[in-house]
């Protein structure tokens, strides 16, 4: 089985790709910097967050998030490392602006959730950045390019999260980095891409690597497979990533301080019906 390109995702960009991308980028940053709500009120966004402005201070520690309700048939049992997240996203400037500005609490951290907020924002911007220009290099039409770009950044729940502080852009633009370096594989540059989109996917989120592997799998037909090194190198590194962090934070590196909720006890009604978890 052959998981090659095909011939048609080999033409390069039309002229001027660049550019209508760029004002994409500009355009959509604007849109979702208006309609957003310009605040942190989650308790996972709220945690990312407190973790981030700890990590400045060279420490893990953050306030326990307060358990949410799981409609199951039973309790999960959680330890008291439980909910606590690990990026880093956007807190320095929200810190650096508060500093600058001289603001006192409250307003400093309001200051600094402000500020983090933008993140989600101009993260989803360069996303459909990215969909509009790998589009276009995939032999797409210039107007079916842009139709399609607007109805993703702006009729999908991609608006929704580009207004929060969550880790679904961010994985987006992971996979679509990797599935758009795969589609084109035969230069080394389009391979790095893949393996970038690879590592910042997983790294953002340990359980997107099956959706990212398949991703990646049209690099196996590369070189005689040797396309595919790059990204066991960044699977590698997303993997030592998470051992490293999970260490330092819980002192252990298979621990990932979701308790039972990572594993199939989480999951307590029948697979038909569906399972709610928190």
């Amino acid at each position: 089985m052959s998981f090659a390109a095909p011939a048609t995702s080999r033409a390069a960009p039309a002229p001027g790709t660049v550019a209508t991308a760029r004002w994409i980028a500009v355009f959509a940053f604007c849109a979702y910097l208006v309609t957003g709500g310009g605040r942190i009120v989650g308790s996972d966004e709220v945690t990312m967050l407190e973790l981030s402005r700890a990590m400045l201070h060279g420490h893990l520690d953050v306030p326990r998030a307060r358990p949410c309700a799981v409609r199951t048939a039973g309790p999960i049992p959680r330890t008291p490392r439980d909910r606590r997240c690990w990026r880093c996203r956007w807190s320095p400037p929200g810190e650096l602006v508060a500093r600058a500005a001289h603001l006192d609490e409250p307003r400093r951290s309001l200051a600094v959730r402000f500020v983090a907020s933008i993140f989600d924002a101009w993260v989803t911007a360069l996303l459909l950045a990215v969909f509009y220009a790998a589009a276009r290099g995939l032999g797409v039409g210039g107007a079916a390019a842009l139709g399609a770009t607007l109805l993703l950044g702006f009729t999908t729940p991609v608006w929704v999260y580009a207004k929060s502080y969550m880790a679904e852009p961010l994985q987006a633009l992971g996979l679509l980095l990797a599935v758009t370096g795969s589609a084109v594989a035969e230069t080394r540059g389009a391979r790095r891409l893949a393996a970038i989109g690879f590592f910042l996917a997983v790294s953002v989120k340990a359980s997107m690597g099956p959706i990212a592997l398949v991703c990646t799998l049209p690099l196996l037909s590369v070189r005689g497979g040797r396309g595919f090194v790059p990204v066991l190198v960044a699977a590698g590194l997303a993997l030592a990533g998470h051992l490293l962090y999970d260490l330092a934070r819980f002192g252990n590196p298979l621990e990932t301080g979701y308790g039972a909720q990572a594993t199939l006890a989480a999951y307590t009604t029948r697979s038909w019906s569906g399972s709610t978890v928190c």
